[in-house]
């Protein structure tokens, strides 16, 4: 039986992408690390001998090749350049000509047969390559505009803009294009334009309800307070760089861009020029208008609805934050006005309104998770930050560390002791019990630890905090084998004790957590105090 043929197509363009596999991670896996985690599982699947070929393209990114030259692949892989063996002119002839005859016919023009005029110096200036020619294909492909203008456009100004950097790369016609593409739009709408595509890329692995394009650009326009729609219209002369406009409804936001080529050369000034996109200017903006729209989150509002742009804020920031510390978090310039912004927050209700929004099958993290991360959850702000000895700085660090830590005491005890049902699903749950334990663990560290508010908390929950007791105490039973193995010993014989001279129901009911704990109800001895004073 003859092997079964696996084609793997761009392999250059294979990403991390949280959304697709409904796996919340800390930060994106970065994009080297992920294909050649793909090309050495392609290798396992061929080690077993199983009947299968592989047909692998890509661009010849130097990390690909590299690893396809190492000794792992070198006697199982037979490189092809395919700009060698085939023809390549002549392929991107024939889709020029079908291309610009079916346009022809569909706007109606005369002569549908007939060459235009600057066909062969469109086949010319492609060099061969297919993304060239396909993206100027989509550009002149436009309802709004006369394609044979647009393509005489991209014809007469390619070489009065094309500096001597293009002839640096084997993409530099596709980059030129690029710039030319953005200089035809409108240029009393690039500022916007340039804000929206910022917007793209900061969030390209955030958390969205609804992550067609159309619905995160409208958040977008919500969180930024630009009237409904910007973000829409700002990129629609993008069309030939962007699933976005006619036809493109459903796309999603983290695959809006048609080839990651584009992406890159927003990201690369070198290249984009005046058109660049400084991705951590963007993050930080978009973290900003984050922590605006979050001042609206009170005490009084939990629990009720929030609008889109209201819940993208709850289950992002702190995952952009947790970004952040190794980027654009780093400089007094570009922390302090965030860090104030948290300060201002009513973090304890944010904290308690993320969980009530988490619904059954989230994620397989908190989207509180970086916060809970850190060593110490209370210092997770300042943990970047450059403690210059300045009395600003120290004064910033101290209030949003009390900050942090006075909101977090308050919104687990609010939780466990609540008076009303919070209607928390059993994810939320789930993750609240997780993210106090890590919590506990800082609070163990304390003098007095037994007298804090969230242990007591845990000591004598409320009616609508049972559930979540007994999910904390299986989680600190189950991370026992943890460094702080004694401390979390001692914590849970400490609870226990305060349940049985509170009389607890929880001891008395058939899934008692501490059924399993042979040794809870032995006594505290003086030297745990010691040990943990």
């Amino acid at each position: 039986m003859p092997n079964r043929l696996v084609i793997v197509d761009g392999i250059d363009e294979c990403i991390n992408s949280g959304h697709e596999s409904l796996v919340k991670k800390k930060y994106a896996e970065d994009q080297e690390d992920v294909q050649i985690r793909v090309l050495d599982l392609i290798h396992r699947l061929q080690s077993h001998h199983l009947p299968l070929s592989f047909l692998i393209f890509s661009r010849p990114e130097e990390w690909i090749k590299r690893h396809l030259e190492s000794g792992l692949f070198r006697d199982v892989v037979e490189p092809v350049d395919l700009y060698e063996v085939g023809d390549h002119i002549n392929d991107v002839k024939r889709f020029v000509r079908a291309e610009l005859s079916r346009i022809a016919e569909s706007f109606g023009l005369e002569r549908v047969d007939e060459e235009w005029p600057e066909e062969e110096a469109l086949v010319r200036k492609s060099e061969g390559h297919m993304v060239y020619a396909a993206t100027v294909i989509r550009h002149i492909d436009d309802e709004y505009s006369d394609p044979r203008q647009l393509l005489k456009d991209i014809i007469k100004n390619a070489s009065a803009h094309r500096p001597d950097i293009s002839h640096s790369t084997p993409l530099s016609s596709l980059h030129e294009l690029y710039r030319q593409i953005m200089r035809s739009c409108p240029e009393r709408n690039r500022s916007l334009m340039m804000e929206v595509l910022g917007d793209v890329i900061a969030s390209g692995y955030l958390w969205f309800e609804d992550s067609t394009h159309i619905a995160a650009l409208g958040l977008f326009d919500r969180l930024s307070r630009r009237p409904p729609g910007s973000g829409v219209k700002a990129l629609r002369p993008l069309h030939a760089v962007l699933w976005a406009g006619k036809g493109n409804k459903s796309s999603y936001i983290d695959g809006l861009f048609i080839h990651s080529s584009f992406r890159e050369f927003l990201e690369s000034p070198h290249l984009s020029f005046e058109f660049a996109v400084d991705a951590d200017r963007a993050e930080a903006r978009l973290l900003s208008t984050m922590l605006d729209r979050m001042t609206s989150i009170t005490t009084d509002t939990i629990g009720s609805k929030l609008e889109g742009d209201g819940v993208f804020a709850l289950y992002n920031w702190c995952e952009l934050w947790g970004w952040g510390k190794e980027n654009f978090l780093k400089s007094k310039t570009t922390y302090s006005d965030p860090m104030n912004k948290v300060i201002a927050l009513d973090l304890t209700a944010c904290i308690i309104q993320t969980y009530c929004r988490i619904p059954d099958l989230y994620f397989d993290y908190s989207p509180l998770y970086p916060l809970f991360e850190a060593g110490k959850p209370s210092e997770f702000f300042v943990e970047s930050m450059e403690l210059d000895g300045c009395p600003d700085t120290l004064s910033i660090a101290q209030k949003v560390t009390s900050h942090t830590q006075s909101s977090l005491d308050t919104a687990f005890t609010f939780v466990l002791q609540a008076t009303t049902p919070l209607a928390l699903s059993k994810d939320a749950v789930k993750y609240l019990a997780r993210d106090c334990a890590s919590y506990l663990d800082e609070v163990t560290l304390q003098p007095g630890w037994r007298e804090h508010k969230v242990v007591r908390a845990l000591g004598t929950p409320g009616p609508n905090g049972i559930d979540l007791c007994r999910e904390i105490i299986d989680v600190l039973y189950e991370r026992l084998e943890d460094s702080e193995k004694a401390t979390k010993y001692n914590l849970l014989k400490h609870i226990y004790k305060v349940m049985v001279r509170e009389k607890n129901p929880i001891l008395e009911s058939e899934d008692n957590p501490f059924n399993r704990i042979f040794w809870i109800d032995k006594p505290e001895s003086e030297s745990d105090y010691e040990r943990d004073s």
